[in-house]
């Protein structure tokens, strides 16, 4: 349900997903930086004007014995505007009478700047006043100030004038420009950034939906093969009974062409149920549906057994097929008939492709562990195609293989199995000589509860290992 409900509104959730990512996530980037300018600017404007006024404070306390003599005035004037960088103009206006306020200046500023209300305010209300001013200075482009009036005070306390000092904002200015300025380079750099991740997401999505439409036709393909199999299962057996009752009728047993007709019928049908089989193991992995039964046997056993099935096959072929029986009895874990599964695919493959020589099979005790190696001098497996052995339908073709039957689900199978049952799986070849494969189970210690009724020592207590004296030697 779910993955439908993601077809049908793909293309809403990437309209969403747009929004979210080209709108919202570069507008609070916007809004939090401009935030941070305008009190980052705030907050510089209220220490510079703090600064002003604590500099026009102690100015005043120093220009007050100076305000009867204009030249001297002036002079004292200049010099604190040449000594401080920030201050800009300092303006002095002397108290003549209530009404009106005569002033000294320096050359800095023109009287065209002169802010009557402000001084009257800061005389009248004996506090210091400021307001923020733009002045063009020797004919640069106008420059943000701070205009800062306060009351003088004479040495009895009593208000004698108004000092105006021009404090320039042009550092914070400065600095504040050059922040908004890198702000601006992060946002271009963020918003590139997250184009990038925006076509990424489309490709990723796209992705996702064409992963979600394979994984359908995936099932499909595997809930076909399972029914298909299942569906096989019944008329191929009932083939292969009428077949075998064919072969058994005294007519036809008295007519070479007609046997030799109801024999294909019967090799046709077993490879076609090897295939069913298959198919059938497949779906039963993948659905994670494969029943394992746990039972304590002996693998020598399995493996005689498995010898025993593929003799004929070998005498067929004019192989050598040897198997090196163990001393002792080695003891394992897991379901017996899928352990004889997993021997039949290893031998029946090393008997199909070795077109002469021998196929051995042996054990070698390890640390609790018994490995299985089945070792051929068959045609060998070419090294570009050795990472691929073991998935489904992976085959070699080449002149050697087009004419030997399989499905390429063999090994693919045998794997899964031995990783279900614990065990591990290794392969080593050369092209044109040979290869072998091992298979490693954990081992057990015997047990008289064990299903089977064999008795013999723990490997724990004797050791055992392969005898070659005891083989099984089978040649045409």
């Amino acid at each position: 349900m779910w993955d439908n409900v993601f077809k049908n509104n793909k293309y809403l959730a990437q309209l969403i997903y747009s929004m979210i990512v080209v709108i919202l996530i570069p507008s609070a980037l916007v809004i939090n930086t401009i935030y941070l300018l305008r009190s980052f600017s705030r907050d510089m404007d209220y220490e510079l004007n703090n600064k002003a006024l604590l500099v026009e404070s102690v100015i005043a306390t120093h220009l007050v014995d100076k305000l009867e003599n204009e030249a001297e005035l002036k002079s004292v004037l200049d010099d604190l505007v040449a000594d401080l960088s920030e201050i800009r103009a300092i303006e002095v206006f002397r108290l003549k009478d209530q009404k009106n306020l005569s002033f000294t200046t320096t050359a800095s500023l023109t009287r065209a700047v002169y802010d009557p209300v402000l001084n009257h305010l800061a005389f009248s209300a004996g506090k210091a006043f400021s307001k923020e001013i733009y002045v063009a200075l020797g004919g640069k482009p106008a420059e943000r100030m701070w205009l800062v009036a306060s009351p003088m005070y004479g040495q009895a306390g009593t208000k004698i004038g108004v000092i105006n000092t021009y404090v320039s904002a042009a550092q914070i200015d400065e600095i504040t420009q050059r922040t908004v300025n890198d702000s601006i380079k992060i946002l271009l750099i963020t918003l590139v950034f997250i184009l990038l991740l925006l076509i990424n997401h489309f490709s990723l999505f796209e992705r996702a939906v064409a992963f979600i439409k394979l994984k359908e036709v995936d099932d499909l393909k595997d809930d076909f093969i399972s029914i298909a199999a299942h569906e096989l299962k019944t008329p191929l057996t009932v083939i292969k009974n009428y077949a075998y009752l064919l072969g058994k009728n005294e007519h036809i047993q008295g007519n070479g062409e007609m046997l030799d007709e109801v024999n294909k019928i019967m090799l046709s049908s077993s490879r076609l149920g090897v295939l069913v089989d298959d198919l059938l193991d497949v779906s039963r992995i993948e659905m994670n549906r494969m029943k394992l039964d746990e039972e304590t046997f002996n693998i020598g056993d399995v493996v005689s057994n498995v010898i025993a099935q593929l003799t004929a096959e070998a005498q067929n072929k004019q192989l050598a097929l040897v198997y090196q029986k163990l001393e002792t009895p080695i003891y394992v874990s897991g379901d017996k008939n899928k352990l004889e599964q997993i021997f039949i695919n290893l031998i029946g493959n090393a008997i199909k492709y070795t077109l002469q020589g021998t196929v051995t099979v042996t054990h070698e005790l390890e640390k609790k562990s018994i490995k299985t190696s089945i070792k051929d001098t068959g045609i060998g497996i070419p090294p570009d195609k050795m990472n691929r052995l073991f998935e489904k339908f992976s085959r070699v073709f080449n002149e050697k293989t087009k004419y030997v039957p399989g499905t390429g689900l063999g090994l693919w199978i045998t794997k899964e199995l031995t990783a279900k049952m614990g065990g591990k799986i290794y392969v080593e070849s050369i092209e044109n000589t040979g290869t072998q494969f091992s298979v490693v189970f954990p081992t057990v210690p015997f047990s008289t509860s064990s299903s089977e009724n064999t008795s013999g020592p723990s490997p724990a207590q004797a050791p055992a290992q392969a005898n070659p004296q005891s083989t099984e030697n089978t040649d045409a």
